[in-house]
């Protein structure tokens, strides 16, 4: 008896660290709902600008070409007020160099694979060769039907963009020479 006795409660304890393992921990499941929510909010926060600006850059173009001076200064105020305050308003460099190589792109839709930068404008992905260019403050690769846009300056190894819709945010991770 007492060794059926030490057995179920040899059984029982087993049973109960399991429970007690196999509950979820719930801050931390708060935390990273919490941390997904920021970071769902931020990433669409971003595809709204970068179209806002690309719109912008585009109807400054059009405007400077059809000689509306004040049309043109009135977006020029409003892609100045669009630069962070560390971020020159014109590049005085050729910002696009450190752009050549490869870089591993993940997409918010689950997409992830190897793209690169040649410096004849050629653009490699893995759904094959397109083209890149700059466009204002912005990176555009054209792969096909596909579409991207990145935000200039590269920052810390990595360019943050969106595709033509801005359905998806997407960050490219330079690949070290």
């Amino acid at each position: 008896m007492n060794n059926n006795k030490a057995l179920l409660v040899t059984i029982a304890s087993f049973a109960c660290a399991a429970m007690l393992c196999a509950q979820p921990n719930s801050e931390r499941e708060l935390a990273e709902v919490e941390k997904q929510h920021e970071e769902a909010i931020a990433a669409a926060a971003m595809r709204v600008e970068i179209r806002y600006q690309l719109a912008l850059e585009k109807l400054l173009q059009r405007a400077t070409e059809n000689g509306d001076l004040e049309t043109a200064a009135k977006v020029r105020e409003k892609l100045a007020a669009l630069k962070p305050r560390d971020e020159p308003a014109e590049s005085t460099t050729d910002d696009t160099e450190p752009l050549i190589g490869k870089w591993v792109h993940k997409s918010s839709s689950g997409f992830v694979g190897e793209d690169e930068f040649l410096a004849d404008g050629t653009f490699r992905s893995r759904i094959g060769y397109g083209t890149w260019k700059k466009v204002g403050s912005f990176i555009e690769t054209t792969v096909g039907r596909y579409v991207d846009y990145y935000r200039l300056p590269v920052r810390d190894g990595k360019l943050y963009g969106t595709n033509e819709n801005g359905t998806f945010s997407i960050i490219l991770t330079e690949i070290p020479r």
